[in-house]
């Protein structure tokens, strides 16, 4: 958890070669429902590619962002070389 103010980003990181689902979702999003803050931000960070109801979360309703760790190792790749 990060906070500034009066707004939050939560995370979870799933480090497991099985399918990360919509409950860790619910479970992220039941957790950071027990702070004060006006605005929060959800994140859950895979090994693998997430679930297609997971996915459909992000895509399709906007309340989670999700980042597998291939597309972590991709945007790092994409930063111009110090």
């Amino acid at each position: 958890m990060s906070a500034r103010k009066s707004v939050a980003l939560f995370a979870e990181c799933k480090w497991k070669n099985s399918g990360v689902g919509a409950d860790v979702y619910h479970n992220l999003k039941r957790k950071s429902e027990m702070f004060p803050f006006n605005e929060t931000f959800l994140y859950v960070l895979t090994k693998i590619r997430p679930s297609v109801e997971l996915l459909r979360l992000e895509h399709e309703h906007g309340l989670v962002k999700c980042f597998s760790l291939q597309e972590m190792i991709n945007e790092l790749d994409k930063s111009p070389e110090q």
